[in-house]
């Protein structure tokens, strides 16, 4: 079933239908491409190398050796884009060549998948907004299959969601649709989630995304992912305040808390990252006017 994953691969969704696990689709190895001595992300192309005789290509693999190409895994969308796809193969050597990679499409993370079945984005932006006095939420598909509605939740604490509305899909699509709309203002953060529907009733979550319209905002964090031992961040606050800077793993747990002082306006601060271990991460500020404000970042 092609695994463990890679530490940045959340997911192997296949197309047909949602959510679905497609590692039959794919060639039972990961090459995980990490150059980190570069400051500006370079063009490459890469060779892809696969035994068609092992547990790689057979077993219960249901796979086209002749439709083989490279995709990789965006960890800023966390999915694998079905429209980009990369290489050709060659069944005599064994091997995918060719693969010209931008520096836009230099990620990590590199499978080589039957493109008959490619694992798709289905949902590549999701986010919310303040925009005066309302909260405008925003997502985009690249690709559509059996897509029946969409629902926008929300959630204060991150874990108990209840829903704000429906938007209606566009069943099949294999463009680019943008989706909309705009939901109340809140004075605390809000915590946003997309459930999307298929006609035959199965479902799949977004990731969550959080909006604060509080006055204290976390305004960036760099770099992301980080490599290099540390983070910085920038904080925004409408006055100057004592904060608690806090560090959540992906399962939860607290791995660090600590008080800093921030003035009005914009501070930067970094924060020495050596003692964690690889994954993703959540960086929350708060203060004791219950204002919060949180973004994710990654350690590879």
């Amino acid at each position: 079933m092609n695994t463990p994953w890679p530490s940045l691969v959340t997911n192997m969704n296949s197309s047909t239908p949602l959510p679905a696990d497609g590692s039959l689709d794919v060639v039972d190895r990961f090459w995980h491409i990490d150059a980190r001595t570069y400051t500006t992300k370079p063009s490459i192309t890469i060779e892809f190398g696969y035994d068609d005789a092992a547990n790689e290509m057979v077993g219960t693999n249901t796979i086209n050796e002749a439709n083989l190409q490279a995709q990789r895994f965006n960890t800023g969308t966390s999915n694998w884009e079905a429209t980009k796809l990369f290489g050709t193969v060659n069944t005599a050597t064994n091997k995918v060549s060719g693969a010209a990679i931008s520096p836009a499409d230099f990620f990590e993370d590199w499978i080589l998948v039957d493109n008959a079945n490619p694992l798709p984005v289905t949902l590549t932006n999701f986010s919310a907004e303040c925009i005066t006095a309302t909260i405008l939420v925003t997502w985009t598909t690249e690709t559509e299959i059996n897509n029946d509605y969409f629902v926008v939740e929300k959630s204060y604490n991150g874990v108990d969601f209840s829903e704000i509305t429906r938007v209606d899909g566009n069943g099949n699509s294999n463009v680019s649709i943008s989706y909309q709309v705009n939901v109340e203002t809140e004075n605390s953060v809000v915590y946003y989630r997309l459930k999307q529907v298929d006609f035959d009733g199965q479902y799949e979550y977004s990731n969550l995304t959080p909006c604060n319209c509080n006055n204290l905002d976390l305004i960036t964090i760099y770099p992301n992912p980080s490599s290099s031992g540390y983070i910085d961040y920038e904080v925004s606050s409408n006055q100057a305040r004592i904060v608690t800077v806090s560090l959540i793993n992906d399962i939860g747990q607290q791995v660090m808390s600590t008080k800093e002082s921030i003035e009005s306006g914009i501070t930067k601060k970094r924060i020495n990252t050596t003692s964690l271990s690889k994954g993703n991460y959540l960086l929350m500020i708060s203060s004791g006017d219950t204002k919060r404000t949180q973004k994710q970042f990654i350690i590879n």
